[in-house]
Protein backbone atom coordinates (compact mmCIF):
# COMPACT_ATOMS: atom_id res chain seq x y z
CA UNK A 1 0.00 0.00 0.00
CA UNK A 2 1.22 3.45 -0.79
CA UNK A 3 1.53 5.70 2.19
CA UNK A 4 0.39 9.28 1.61
CA UNK A 5 1.30 10.24 5.18
CA UNK A 6 4.64 12.02 5.36
CA UNK A 7 5.29 12.36 9.10
CA UNK A 8 3.86 11.68 12.56
CA UNK A 9 2.28 15.12 12.79
CA UNK A 10 0.04 14.25 9.85
CA UNK A 11 -1.16 10.97 11.34
CA UNK A 12 -4.76 10.81 12.46
CA UNK A 13 -5.81 9.91 16.00
CA UNK A 14 -7.54 6.57 16.19
CA UNK A 15 -10.13 8.19 18.45
CA UNK A 16 -11.46 10.22 15.54
CA UNK A 17 -14.66 9.41 13.64
CA UNK A 18 -14.40 6.97 10.74
CA UNK A 19 -14.46 8.71 7.36
CA UNK A 20 -14.77 7.27 3.85
CA UNK A 21 -10.99 7.47 3.61
CA UNK A 22 -10.62 5.50 6.87
CA UNK A 23 -12.98 2.81 5.62
CA UNK A 24 -10.88 2.49 2.46
CA UNK A 25 -7.63 2.33 4.44
CA UNK A 26 -9.04 -0.37 6.72
CA UNK A 27 -10.35 -2.40 3.79
CA UNK A 28 -6.93 -2.20 2.15
CA UNK A 29 -5.23 -3.34 5.36
CA UNK A 30 -7.61 -6.32 5.66
CA UNK A 31 -6.92 -7.25 2.02
CA UNK A 32 -3.18 -7.08 2.66
CA UNK A 33 -3.51 -9.36 5.69
CA UNK A 34 -5.63 -11.84 3.70
CA UNK A 35 -2.92 -12.08 1.03
CA UNK A 36 -0.47 -13.49 3.58
CA UNK A 37 -0.05 -17.27 3.29
CA UNK A 38 -0.45 -17.44 7.10
CA UNK A 39 -3.90 -15.83 7.12
CA UNK A 40 -6.08 -18.83 6.18
CA UNK A 41 -7.16 -19.60 9.76
CA UNK A 42 -8.20 -16.01 10.33
CA UNK A 43 -10.30 -15.36 7.22
CA UNK A 44 -13.58 -16.83 8.53
CA UNK A 45 -15.20 -17.53 11.90
CA UNK A 46 -13.83 -20.48 13.85
CA UNK A 47 -15.90 -23.60 13.15
CA UNK A 48 -17.64 -24.36 16.45
CA UNK A 49 -18.33 -27.94 15.32
CA UNK A 50 -14.59 -28.53 15.04
CA UNK A 51 -13.73 -26.45 18.16
CA UNK A 52 -16.81 -26.77 20.41
CA UNK A 53 -15.29 -24.97 23.41
CA UNK A 54 -14.01 -22.01 21.38
CA UNK A 55 -16.70 -19.51 22.39
CA UNK A 56 -16.27 -20.31 26.07
CA UNK A 57 -12.48 -20.06 25.99
CA UNK A 58 -12.37 -16.71 24.22
CA UNK A 59 -15.15 -15.14 26.30
CA UNK A 60 -17.84 -15.22 23.62
CA UNK A 61 -16.21 -12.49 21.56
CA UNK A 62 -15.11 -14.11 18.30
CA UNK A 63 -13.60 -12.05 15.50
CA UNK A 64 -12.24 -12.84 12.06
CA UNK A 65 -11.31 -10.99 8.88
CA UNK A 66 -14.61 -11.67 7.07
CA UNK A 67 -16.58 -10.22 9.97
CA UNK A 68 -14.45 -7.08 9.91
CA UNK A 69 -14.94 -6.86 6.14
CA UNK A 70 -18.72 -7.01 6.60
CA UNK A 71 -18.61 -4.36 9.31
CA UNK A 72 -16.50 -2.14 7.07
CA UNK A 73 -18.82 -2.66 4.09
CA UNK A 74 -21.84 -1.81 6.27
CA UNK A 75 -19.97 1.14 7.83
CA UNK A 76 -20.64 -0.17 11.33
CA UNK A 77 -17.58 1.42 12.94
CA UNK A 78 -17.96 4.83 14.58
CA UNK A 79 -14.33 5.35 15.51
CA UNK A 80 -11.11 4.26 13.85
CA UNK A 81 -10.14 2.69 17.19
CA UNK A 82 -13.19 0.40 17.03
CA UNK A 83 -11.93 -1.12 13.78
CA UNK A 84 -8.39 -1.40 15.16
CA UNK A 85 -9.73 -3.14 18.27
CA UNK A 86 -11.48 -5.74 16.12
CA UNK A 87 -8.28 -6.41 14.18
CA UNK A 88 -6.37 -6.76 17.46
CA UNK A 89 -9.09 -9.01 18.84
CA UNK A 90 -8.35 -11.63 16.17
CA UNK A 91 -4.76 -12.01 17.38
CA UNK A 92 -5.74 -11.83 21.06
CA UNK A 93 -8.34 -14.59 20.65
CA UNK A 94 -5.85 -16.76 18.79
CA UNK A 95 -3.28 -16.44 21.55
CA UNK A 96 -5.86 -17.20 24.24
CA UNK A 97 -7.16 -20.31 22.49
CA UNK A 98 -3.96 -21.81 21.06
CA UNK A 99 -0.74 -23.01 22.63
CA UNK A 100 2.20 -20.64 22.56
CA UNK A 101 4.36 -23.10 20.63
CA UNK A 102 1.75 -23.73 17.91
CA UNK A 103 2.07 -22.57 14.31
CA UNK A 104 -1.19 -20.63 14.45
CA UNK A 105 0.03 -18.71 17.50
CA UNK A 106 3.16 -17.73 15.57
CA UNK A 107 1.04 -16.82 12.54
CA UNK A 108 -1.05 -14.48 14.69
CA UNK A 109 2.11 -12.74 15.90
CA UNK A 110 3.37 -12.31 12.33
CA UNK A 111 0.05 -11.02 11.05
CA UNK A 112 -0.28 -8.64 13.97
CA UNK A 113 3.12 -7.17 13.11
CA UNK A 114 2.01 -6.78 9.50
CA UNK A 115 -1.23 -5.06 10.55
CA UNK A 116 0.56 -2.82 13.06
CA UNK A 117 3.09 -1.75 10.44
CA UNK A 118 0.28 -0.66 8.12
CA UNK A 119 -1.87 0.93 10.83
CA UNK A 120 1.07 2.93 12.14
CA UNK A 121 1.47 4.55 8.73
CA UNK A 122 -1.89 6.26 9.15
CA UNK A 123 -2.88 6.38 12.81
CA UNK A 124 -1.71 7.11 16.29
CA UNK A 125 -3.56 4.50 18.31
CA UNK A 126 -3.81 2.79 21.62
CA UNK A 127 -3.66 -1.00 21.75
CA UNK A 128 -6.56 -1.45 24.14
CA UNK A 129 -7.02 -5.14 23.39
CA UNK A 130 -3.48 -6.31 24.11
CA UNK A 131 -2.47 -3.78 26.77
CA UNK A 132 -1.03 -5.69 29.73
CA UNK A 133 -2.60 -9.00 28.73
CA UNK A 134 -1.22 -12.11 30.34
CA UNK A 135 -2.37 -14.71 27.80
CA UNK A 136 -1.56 -17.76 29.90
CA UNK A 137 -3.47 -16.42 32.91
CA UNK A 138 -6.44 -15.40 30.73
CA UNK A 139 -6.52 -18.82 29.04
CA UNK A 140 -6.45 -20.67 32.34
CA UNK A 141 -9.18 -18.44 33.77
CA UNK A 142 -11.44 -19.13 30.79
CA UNK A 143 -10.73 -22.82 30.35
CA UNK A 144 -11.02 -23.73 34.01
CA UNK A 145 -14.25 -21.86 34.80
CA UNK A 146 -16.07 -25.16 35.28
CA UNK A 147 -19.04 -23.54 37.02
CA UNK A 148 -20.37 -22.40 33.64
CA UNK A 149 -20.61 -26.03 32.53
CA UNK A 150 -21.75 -27.67 35.77
CA UNK A 151 -24.12 -25.18 37.46
CA UNK A 152 -27.62 -25.25 35.91
CA UNK A 153 -28.35 -21.80 37.41
CA UNK A 154 -25.19 -20.21 36.01
CA UNK A 155 -27.06 -18.11 33.45
CA UNK A 156 -29.52 -16.75 36.00
CA UNK A 157 -26.75 -15.89 38.49
CA UNK A 158 -24.46 -14.23 35.94
CA UNK A 159 -26.64 -12.82 33.17
CA UNK A 160 -26.29 -9.20 34.30
CA UNK A 161 -22.56 -9.46 33.56
CA UNK A 162 -22.95 -11.24 30.21
CA UNK A 163 -23.05 -10.00 26.65
CA UNK A 164 -25.97 -11.02 24.40
CA UNK A 165 -23.71 -13.60 22.72
CA UNK A 166 -22.98 -15.21 26.07
CA UNK A 167 -26.66 -15.28 27.09
CA UNK A 168 -27.64 -16.86 23.77
CA UNK A 169 -24.97 -19.54 24.23
CA UNK A 170 -26.73 -20.82 27.37
CA UNK A 171 -30.26 -20.72 25.99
Amino acid sequence: MDNPIKNDLEKKSSLSQMTEEDYKIMKDIIELIKKSPNSESFKYPVDIKVNPNYLRVINFNPMDLSTIEKKLSNQEYSLVQDAINDIKLIWYNCRIYNRENSDIYAFSNDLEKLADKELEKYYIYYDKVNKSVNYKEQYEKNVYDEEAFTDPDYLEKNKSDMSENEKNFYI
